[in-house]
């Protein structure tokens, strides 16, 4: 499976990453997945704050099958 998401978390600050910059981001169900995945594992307590963002050039090109 390909990394669609990578997740950081650093003095209580979570980053997001959606990694498909050659598709601009479009969430597919795959990706839609792997966010939640990592939202599943996430210790809240340990997080003050969550950033979400787009490798490459692009946040997120809207929805694609």
């Amino acid at each position: 499976m390909d990394e669609l998401v990578t997740a950081t978390l650093n003095d209580r600050l979570c980053r997001l990453t959606l990694n498909r910059p050659a598709k601009l981001n479009a969430l597919n169900v795959e990706l839609f997945e792997q966010i939640g995945d990592h939202l599943d594992q996430l210790d809240f307590e340990q997080t003050a704050c969550m950033v979400l963002s787009g490798a490459g050039r692009s946040f997120c090109a809207g929805f694609s099958c």
